[in-house]
């Protein structure tokens, strides 16, 4: 099904960087190591422009995983590896599945949010819900500083310590400090969505 419907649309933008960086070849680059890079640049060199051939590797490595560890979707193997685990502490749960137009608001509603995925610090960050952001790669770190907020982690010196006084500190200055990032960051966003939009016309045309 992945191959059958790989060319029905364009690039990706990852797809685009991955082709740049393999072809700067390097033992791994600030935010994943050289396999893919390297693959994506190889198959492209094969076939340029050819989408197909470009999503190939991708669609077998989601076949053999699904074939190999879970016969339904890798959202069951989640559940049965991890899920259960999780449960087992009494103040953990899950959210039930969330509308894209209602993520917004679902963040709204937080007192306070821990996070390290990019989107969910923007999504914090433009809602104005107070956040400790773990940094886990160069774009979250970038993200965090250059918006001079101070309520953040690299993850390779996150300690229990060391998370509890970052809360503590978001605790005594969380509505200052939360609104001023939400002001700062809101333009970025608004600037974010219409560049999206200019650039939607040029990848409905690229090739595939």
């Amino acid at each position: 099904m992945l191959l059958a419907t790989s060319t029905r649309y364009g690039y990706h933008r990852d797809e685009l960087y991955f082709i740049v960086a393999g072809d700067h070849p390097a033992f791994g680059y600030p935010d994943q190591p050289p396999l893919v890079p390297l693959l994506s640049w190889a198959m492209n060199a094969l076939a340029t422009d050819s989408l197909l051939v470009l999503r190939t590797p991708s669609a077998l490595a989601a076949g053999a995983f699904q074939a190999g560890f879970s016969p339904d979707n890798d959202r069951v193997f989640m559940a049965q590896e991890i899920d259960a685990a999780i449960l087992e502490h009494p103040r953990c749960t899950f959210l039930p599945r969330v509308a894209i137009d209602d993520v917004q608001a679902r963040f709204a509603e937080l007192d306070l949010f821990v996070g390290m995925r990019f989107h969910s610090l923007l999504l914090a960050a433009v809602t104005q819900t107070p956040f400790v952001g773990i940094s886990y790669d160069v774009k979250c770190t970038r993200f965090l500083a250059e918006s001079a907020y101070d309520h953040w982690i690299e993850l390779e010196g996150l300690t229990a310590d060391g998370l509890v006084s970052v809360l503590d500190a978001l605790a005594d200055t969380r509505a200052s400090g939360t609104s001023a990032l939400g002001e700062a960051v809101r333009p970025r966003f608004t600037q974010a969505r219409a560049d999206l939009a200019a650039a939607i016309p040029a990848f409905a045309h690229s090739p595939g």
